[in-house]
């Protein structure tokens, strides 16, 4: 059970998420632990659940090990993605908009869909519950000014999860070789320049970056629910984590990611609002 001061803060940190507004600073605790940072953070599903939003997966964040320096961390995080932030997409195009979230940045992912729950916690057994792949957009948010936070605090934050919007999925073919496949996936994220109308290579990745691949990843999170007691559900779907490092998001500005070595899986056209 959360304490006071736990309650307390899930209450400012939902209504930061609500109102796209940073976190009152004397409400932060240096000091704020992992285990603190998961009651908060449960306590503040909780809230949504009792106000009508139904938890449909999870993202995992901080994957990329590539990116853990320039954040400070170590070690993934996750946290709940809602029914009513989830946009299934009908082409590979889409529209974020920029004033939605506090402090927006947009990350390529590979988003997962399972058809069972997984036997076990091996990359094979995690493997054979998949029901379907696609690429997807996650929008991430900070509530702690200029991005600076520990790994704790992102935590408790709702792992900074803003919408995930997700692209035509693919059927994900023999389980036998879908991890070798999602992790030898590449990725170059370009940017329109205008008025010239050039495409900007700004960041390149590889399926491998995020935990050794999509699928180890998904592995990584069915153990650390299995650790707490819980597990996840047939239909649930599992944003894996950011390809390339974040991208600030900015009115007016295109994109494109251009992907290969997945059969039927394709890049999309973000344009930001």
């Amino acid at each position: 059970m959360p304490t006071p001061a736990e309650d307390r803060l899930a209450d400012h940190l939902l209504e930061c998420s609500d109102r796209a507004r940073p976190i009152d600073e004397s409400l932060r605790d240096p000091a704020l632990g992992m285990d603190s940072a998961e009651r908060i953070q449960h306590a503040i599903r909780q809230r949504r659940i009792d106000r009508g939003e139904q938890p449909v997966g999870y993202k995992i964040g901080f994957t990329n090990r590539r990116i853990w320096a320039i954040y400070g961390v170590s070690s993934p995080i996750w946290g709940p993605v809602y029914a009513g932030g989830v946009e299934r997409l009908e082409t590979p195009r889409v529209r974020l908009e920029a004033g939605r979230h506090p402090e927006p940045r947009f990350e390529p992912e590979i988003v997962l869909g399972l058809a069972h729950a997984p036997a076990g916690d091996d990359p094979r057994a995690v493997a054979a519950a998949i029901g379907w792949v696609a690429h997807g957009v996650e929008v991430v948010q900070s509530v702690y000014p200029g991005w600076r936070f520990s790994a704790a605090e992102s935590m408790a934050s709702q792992a900074m999860h803003g919408s995930l919007h997700i692209g035509p999925p693919v059927a994900p073919g023999d389980p036998a070789t879908l991890a070798e496949r999602l992790a030898s996936l590449a990725i170059v994220l370009e940017r329109r320049e205008e008025p010239e109308g050039r495409w900007i290579p700004v960041a390149e990745g590889v399926g491998a970056d995020v935990l050794d691949g999509p699928v180890s990843a998904l592995a990584h999170l069915v153990r650390s629910l299995r650790e707490r007691g819980q597990r996840l559900a047939p239909g649930d779907i599992v944003s894996t984590g950011t390809l390339v490092d974040a991208q600030p998001m900015r009115a007016g500005e295109r994109w494109r990611t251009r992907l290969r070595g997945v059969a039927g899986l394709d890049g999309l056209a973000i344009d930001v609002i």
